[in-house]
């Protein structure tokens, strides 16, 4: 059976875990004229943000609205604040700070997943990961996973489809927070325009090559959640072997994306 995103969360927690997307009204990089305007060529954020996660709204209020709408799945374990839409490490670091501290002060909160570039992950920042988070936080710290905007493991594609960075700045942003004691995780979108199945297995083989990365990153976690975690760490080993690219999470996130949308 494949090993899911949920499958892993089950080695950090002893129940389930409910993610829920917050927008923080942060901007990218992409689309401010730093790097370009108007986005990846495949961009649209509201095609996948909930309804009750808009920029308008607090973090507070957005978490509120979001426990409601997850309500009809009954009460998890605790909840993951998931700041998702654009780039949620491209900021002033103290507007950043606070945002991430809002949202981990939500009842029931036991962590949160931040989504990013591989480029924009600041020194200050990733310090400041490494003593909330990693290896440098007091006992019983909250939960941290950095979701990596990835998308591919060819220069050529991405150039193609304009992210603005290449792979080895991937690798190098996976490095910098393995160093930290800080999980992350990739995103990569399979069949994009010019790609073989053989290079899709070229994605998954650069995951392979990372995989001492793994055991580093066993060690991070909450202390009153690490037995759970390390019972269960033994009956998922095997399974975490088959984690995609770069990191200690690897999951996959397909996109329905047409060859149309990219050669209108």
């Amino acid at each position: 059976m494949p090993f899911t995103i949920s499958d892993y969360f089950s080695t950090i927690f002893p129940g389930r875990v409910q993610k829920i997307a917050v927008n923080a009204g942060l901007g990218c990089p992409n689309r401010d004229g730093t790097l370009g305007t108007g986005g990846c060529i495949y961009c649209n954020n509201t095609s996948f943000n909930p309804s009750y996660a808009h920029a308008g709204g607090s973090i507070t209020e957005q978490l509120d609205k979001g426990v409601k709408f997850f309500s009809r799945r009954g009460k998890p374990y605790g909840y993951l604040p998931y700041f998702q839409s654009y780039t949620n490490t491209y900021g002033e670091t103290d507007r950043l700070i606070s945002l991430y501290e809002e949202a981990l002060a939500f009842p029931g909160a036991v962590g949160i997943v931040i989504a990013t570039r591989p480029d924009c992950l600041k020194e200050d920042l990733l310090d400041w990961f490494e003593g909330r988070f990693g290896f440098k936080a007091p006992g019983g710290h909250p939960y941290l996973l950095v979701e990596i905007g990835v998308e591919s493991t060819e220069d050529r594609t991405l150039d193609a489809i304009g992210r603005g960075h290449d792979f080895k700045c991937s690798v190098s942003a996976v490095e910098s927070l393995h160093s930290r004691g800080i999980a992350g995780g990739a995103h990569v979108i399979l069949g994009l325009p010019g790609e073989s199945e053989e290079e899709h297995g070229d994605h998954h083989r650069h995951g392979k090559r990372q995989d001492d990365l793994n055991e580093g990153a066993e060690g991070s976690g909450t202390v009153s959640q690490s037995k759970a975690r390390n019972d269960r760490l033994s009956a998922s080993k095997k399974a975490l072997a088959i984690e995609y690219l770069l990191s200690v999470i690897f999951f996959v996130s397909f996109r329905m994306i047409s060859i149309k949308s990219f050669f209108p």
